[in-house]
């Protein structure tokens, strides 16, 4: 399953709100700002941005707008302003293959759940043919290391 997201993931392009989540949690984990984003839960934002956090990142100033247009515009610029043609180290692939990789934990934490489950109630066999079922259905696969909240809620 690891491999199968790690390599999908390499190819996707950030999605509409994954920029918002990756700024909010950072600034969370930074500041103890919890206002950005606030409608979503802080954990799978701040858990993706862990592996920001020792990164020399240059952090954009807010620009006195709306929580919403501040996260999704200072998280663009978070991610897309900190590579190497603006003077920073990281380009945002890097940047967003991280934060992805964090956020996976999600999915590996529902298929060994799978398993346990199976295995408790039905034996081993069932546990492992579950775990496989979940392995690879493709709506898990595809979401899975997202920086959103939907693979969390599940």
């Amino acid at each position: 399953m690891v491999v199968e997201i790690v390599s999908s993931v390499r190819g996707e392009s950030l999605s509409w709100d994954e920029g918002d989540h990756i700024f909010a949690g950072y600034m969370s984990l930074k500041t103890h700002d919890y206002g950005l984003n606030p409608e979503h839960p802080p954990m799978v934002k701040m858990i993706a941005a862990l592996p920001l956090l020792p990164l020399a990142l240059r952090v954009p100033p807010f620009q006195g707008r709306s929580y919403k247009l501040e996260s999704y515009f200072e998280g663009r610029e978070l991610l897309y302003r900190n590579g190497p043609r603006d003077g920073g180290l990281y380009p945002a692939n890097s940047l967003i293959f991280r934060a992805r990789m964090s956020a996976m934990v999600f999915i590996l934490l529902i298929a060994m759940l799978t398993f346990l489950a199976g295995s408790e109630m039905f034996g081993t066999t069932a546990g492992l043919v579950a775990m496989t079922l979940l392995v690879f259905e493709p709506s898990l696969l595809a979401h899975g290391a997202f920086v959103t909240t939907d693979v969390a809620s599940a």
